[in-house]
């Protein structure tokens, strides 16, 4: 039902080679990045900020609001409960949180798997994660009994390699870490045309087809980007999940919000990214 464009591929990758500075600077600007920093901000141990992070990580999953208000949401959780103890933060959002009202049972049963075995892990092992962080991806894909790249358990390592970079430590991630596959990925493999849906059918349909049934193949042609670009495949995430959240159909419109986001105007390079990931509308 999908195929990889591997002339696209190619050409988003060439293009992306030149487009490195933008992948940092959206990093820092990424809401969940500024939220990293502000728990970090609230709590003396940077521990028990990754024990909060990762951990609603591992549940932030077809949320009941946007992904930017549910960060946000946490952050006011953290501040009005600073002074519990990390793992009780953790379960008081997932319980109560609006952005996470659907499948909360489901929810708090990972949760409290995690809570489990991770912590006692992160403040043995925190040194050791921060200079492997796929030992990380192995240890939690194991105690929550998942696939090591499973959206979830990916999009936790990059919320830790957030923390990380917020602490200031230099970072070298690995790039047979994947990017994590939800819809806002989808809609950019389509949108970009590296992947192609056959057939008659609606792109925003597919989409969600690509995201439930297909998510090693969008894994798999972003890792040949990552490659290509040498951009770590999970670090291209900020930018799939920063301008796949602004696109409404509109590419000059996009332009100005990404350049009142970065403070900056958009290099000609940039430009053109911009445009060949939105060369197809998603109706």
């Amino acid at each position: 039902m999908f195929s990889i464009n591997r002339d696209r591929v190619l050409l988003i990758g060439k293009i992306l080679a030149s487009c490195r500075k933008i992948i940092d600077e959206l990093e820092e600007k990424d809401i969940q990045y500024v939220v990293v920093r502000k728990i970090l901000s609230i709590l003396d141990d940077p521990v028990d900020a990754a024990i909060i992070i990762v951990g609603t990580a591992l549940v932030s999953y077809m949320l009941s609001v946007k992904g930017e208000k549910h960060w946000n949401l946490l952050a006011e959780h953290v501040a009005r409960n600073a002074g519990e103890r990390p793992e009780l933060i953790l379960l008081s959002f997932v319980e109560n949180s609006p952005s996470l009202g659907r499948f909360r049972d489901a929810r708090l049963r990972r949760a409290r798997l995690y809570i489990s075995r991770m912590p006692q892990l992160l403040r043995l092992k925190f040194d050791e994660y921060v200079l492997d962080l796929a030992k990380l991806r192995n240890d939690l894909a194991r105690i929550l009994d998942t696939r090591s790249d499973s959206k979830t358990i990916v999009f936790s390592i990059k919320m830790f390699y957030y923390l990380l970079k917020a602490l200031g430590k230099s970072i070298e991630v690995p790039f047979e870490i994947p990017i994590p596959v939800d819809y806002r990925v989808c809609m950019v493999s389509l949108s970009s045309g590296v992947i192609e849906a056959e057939g008659n059918i609606k792109l925003s349909d597919a989409v969600r087809i690509l995201r439930s049934k297909y998510p090693t193949l969008v894994r798999r042609v972003w890792s040949d980007i990552g490659y290509l670009s040498r951009i770590p495949p999970l670090r291209l995430d900020a930018l799939l999940w920063i301008v796949g959240g602004m696109y409404d159909g509109d590419v000059n419109m996009l332009y100005g919000n990404i350049e009142e986001f970065l403070g900056r105007p958009m290099n000609v390079s940039e430009r053109r990214l911009m445009l060949e990931l939105f060369k197809y509308r998603i109706n």
